[in-house]
């Protein structure tokens, strides 16, 4: 699945999940969802060599929290976690809404 959509699909996952991507990230990298059991061991642990970390439900579920309040479209939610994974931080915008 794209990028996109595996962000944008963890506003309906309950639970500890985790996101593996192509680098370099954007949108539409090939990426998956990781899901985890109640021992935090990868439900499917084969994720491949071509996938690298992207981002854990914590850090999207803040990014979602921030994207609510400020009513952020898809787009801009895909963007600011893209940014956020990319360099550990927010993005500059952010600041000034």
């Amino acid at each position: 699945m794209r990028l996109e959509v595996a962000i944008l699909s963890g506003m309906q996952i309950n639970g500890y999940y985790s996101i593996a991507s192509q680098e370099p990230f954007s949108a539409d990298s090939e990426s998956k969802i990781i899901t985890y059991n109640a021992d935090y061991e990868p439900v499917d642990p084969k994720i491949g060599d071509k996938f690298s970390f992207f981002l854990d439900s914590e850090d999207l579920s803040t990014i979602f929290d921030y994207a609510f309040e400020k009513e952020l479209n898809n787009e801009k939610i895909v963007e600011m976690a893209i940014f956020y994974a990319v360099h550990d931080a927010y993005p500059e915008w952010t600041n000034s809404r």
